[in-house]
């Protein structure tokens, strides 16, 4: 066991390629520690949206409809989506963090986990595709209880 602590969890979203009307997209969940530290906890999540077509029309530029709304708010909805468990319970896989950390030699419990902060950060792949005005505002991190009441 180890004396470091952890400071704060989360998750980096990623555009891992990007066919116009189907991206794929990853997240990497990670721990940052109190000796500055960043560590993976996992990185077997991410998600694929599927073609989007308007009625009678071809397939629609997922950026340009999602900009019409908000990329960042719809990258993050599905993020949280996809960090969910697998039966469909509404919160978050505290315990499974606790196992992995474990594994890495530091004990902390799950309630523990679910206090900590925990923020969203957006991949140079992603960040690139946001519009100009919104990239320019966007903080380095995100909190994730902006989006998310967890």
């Amino acid at each position: 066991m180890t004396n470091l602590s952890i400071e704060t969890l989360g998750v980096l979203c990623e555009l891992e390629s990007s066919p116009p009307h189907s991206p794929n997209f990853s997240v990497l969940e990670f721990a940052d520690f109190s000796d500055g530290a960043r560590k993976t906890l996992h990185n077997d999540r991410g998600w694929t949206v599927g073609v989007l077509r308007r009625l009678g029309s071809a397939p629609v530029d997922y950026f340009g409809f999602v900009a019409e709304r908000d990329l960042v708010e719809a990258v993050i909805d599905s993020a949280y989506s996809t960090l969910l468990p697998e039966d469909d319970s509404d919160d978050h896989d505290w315990l499974r963090l606790k196992w992995i950390l474990k594994d890495m030699g530091i004990e902390v419990s799950a309630q523990d986990l679910r206090e900590l902060p925990y923020i969203v950060e957006f991949g140079p792949n992603l960040l690139a595709k946001l519009p100009p005005t919104q990239a320019a505002t966007l903080p380095k991190q995100i909190s994730w209880a902006d989006y998310h009441d967890y």
